[in-house]
C-alpha cells in the first residue's frame, strides 16, 4: 500500500491508494474544495491528503465522526495503523483487491 517503486522514504509516510477506493460524489467535493478535509497536494492524476499520525485515540474518533465518507473513514483507520502521514488517491494505480476494508467503487 505504501510507494515503493519511486523513493525508498516516502514508503514509511504514504497510504497509495486508487481513486477507485472513493465514490465519484466524494471525488467530486474533493474535485470542487467541498470536501471535509482540505487537500494537500492536487494532480490532473489525483490528490493527497495530510494526516497526523500523532491523534491520540479521542482525536482519531472525532475525526470519524466528522468524516462524511465510509471509505474515507476506513482508509484513515489503515493510515493511523501503519502511522502513515499521507494518504495518496491517485487514478492510475490499481485498487487494492485484497484489502478487506477499502472498499472499491466503479464509475
Amino acid at each position: 500500500m505504501a510507494i515503493l517503486d519511486m523513493n525508498m522514504i516516502r514508503a514509511y509516510f504514504m497510504l497509495d491508494l486508487s481513486t477507485a477506493h472513493l465514490p465519484l460524489e466524494t471525488v467530486e467535493q474533493i474535485n470542487r474544495g467541498e470536501f471535509y478535509r482540505k487537500v494537500y497536494l492536487r494532480s490532473d492524476y489525483g490528490f493527497v491528503f495530510h494526516i497526523s499520525e500523532y491523534y491520540d485515540l479521542g482525536e482519531r474518533e472525532q475525526e470519524l465522526e466528522r468524516c462524511p465518507c465510509p471509505a474515507f473513514r476506513a482508509a484513515l483507520k489503515i493510515a493511523w495503523r501503519y502511522n502513515l502521514r499521507f494518504i495518496m488517491y491517485d487514478q492510475d494505480a490499481e485498487p487494492h483487491y485484497d484489502v478487506e476494508e477499502l472498499p472499491i467503487y466503479e464509475w
